[in-house]
């Protein structure tokens, strides 16, 4: 919203977000607490409340990576869809010395990992073909997966890299990757 704007409400869905995976509500306090503080938001004590919470999630995380749960580390196992916190609670009686908003928290961190990971793979992927330059002829109706939307903005701005393209309004992550993959088999690198 603060780089892109927005011509439409329904644009502001939080599906919509670049980076949703990090926008949860469990974890809204980690991401923003330091930055209100810094901005003279939030006082020395939500800062201190913060800390002591981070630490608690990760004695947590510590615990689960020593202990055994079905033949693999109970951390492992947490990342299983039908295995939760609670029902290793059962197994790992330090659990119990933590209250549930924590263990909750350290279920939703595990089990959200490697989509995490994976996100930020692509992200990283997309910083280096910021400066991937786009052909100005490209005719974007050949992009077969390209939403329409993107489609429609692209043909109207015509950016000149995968990096403006990605800056437009209505760009998803997934156009910006058919548009890079296409780009890469034009020039013979992929």
């Amino acid at each position: 919203l603060v780089t892109l704007g927005t011509e439409e409400p329904y644009r502001m869905f939080t599906s919509r977000a670049e980076y949703r995976l990090n926008l949860r509500h469990d974890n809204a306090d980690q991401r923003l607490t330091q930055k209100g503080y810094d901005v003279g938001l939030r006082t020395e004590e939500h800062l201190q409340r913060l800390r002591e919470k981070v630490s608690r999630i990760e004695s947590v995380k510590d615990l689960l990576r020593i202990h055994r749960y079905r033949e693999k580390s109970a951390f492992d196992a947490l990342k299983m869809p039908e295995v939760t916190i609670e029902e290793l609670a059962k197994s790992i009686p330090e659990l119990g010395a933590y209250p549930p908003s924590i263990r909750y928290q350290v279920e939703l961190d595990v089990k959200y990992d490697g989509y995490i990971k994976r996100q930020e793979r692509q992200i990283n992927r997309f910083e280096r073909f910021e400066t991937m330059t786009i052909p100005p002829g490209l005719d974007y109706d050949t992009l077969e997966g390209l939403s329409t939307e993107a489609r429609q903005k692209l043909k109207h701005i015509r950016p000149l890299s995968v990096g403006q393209a990605t800056r437009i309004s209505g760009m998803r992550s997934s156009d910006a990757a058919i548009l890079i993959i296409h780009l890469q088999r034009r020039s013979g690198d992929a």
